[in-house]
This record gives C-alpha cells, structure tokens and sequence, in this order.
C-alpha cells in the first residue's frame, strides 16, 4: 500500500508548499480556462496514433497539478486522499489533449481518442530509470 503524503510525513524531497488541503487548494486562482482552451484547440486534429510525448502536464479544478518531461516528474502537488476534482485537464507537448468532468462522469474535450501517447510515455520512464541507475 503507498504511504499518503501530507505535512506530517513529507520526504525530503518535497517541499511543504506542495501540499494542500481541499480547502487551501479549492482558494487557489486557475491556472487556464477549460472554455478558453477548448476554443483555442477545438479545430486542432487528434493526436496520432503513434506519438512523441516530451511533455504530459495535469490540471486539476484548472490548477496546474503535474509535469512530466521525457521521464521525469518535474512539478507536482499532493492532495488529500480521497479528493476527487471537478475536473482532470492533459496536456500533451503544451496542447489540449484531454479534460474529463468528475462530478458528471464525462468526457468534456478529447483528442487522445486514437493515440498511444502511454507507450511513448513507458519508454521515456524506462530510459529516464536507466540514466537515473546509472548516475547512482
């Protein structure tokens, strides 16, 4: 079972302004607009099949929530265990992927519909544990 982050138990490498209640994180500003978005990359394609992720970025409740960059976690907030957001935003390489509305149990904007953006993704986290080994 993984172990629950929160002040009481942070790693050394996590800064105590990472964590957030839901009451603090719900008091945060957005990030991004999900209309403004879904307006700026509503004529883009999906994304292929076999894509190049470099960039995954997470938006929860419009709030900037996680950043992974050919492997690696660069950004990344903790909340409470069971916090379920209103809404889950991806981002691949810097473009609107993905937003998903919690509460209704919906798909609001998709372009991942026929892509396989987790395998890139695998193989990224794999070389990115090789590098990693190999700097131990």
């Amino acid at each position: 079972m993984e172990t629950v982050i929160d002040r009481n138990n942070l790693p050394p490498d996590i800064d105590e302004s990472q964590i957030f209640t839901a009451e603090e994180f719900s008091m945060l500003l957005p990030d991004i607009n999900l209309a403004e978005e879904i307006e700026k990359f509503k004529e883009y394609p999906d994304f292929p099949r076999e894509i190049d992720v470099n960039i995954f970025e997470i938006y929860v409740n419009e709030k900037y929530s996680l950043r992974w960059v050919d492997g690696v976690i660069d950004f990344q907030i903790y909340l409470p265990e069971g916090f379920i957001p209103e809404s889950s935003t991806m981002y691949i390489n810097e473009e609107l992927a993905y937003i998903f509305l919690n509460e209704k149990g919906e798909t609001l904007f998709s372009r991942i519909n026929n892509s396989d953006y987790h395998s890139s993704m695998e193989r990224k986290n794999e070389i990115a544990r090789r590098r990693l080994a190999q700097e131990l």
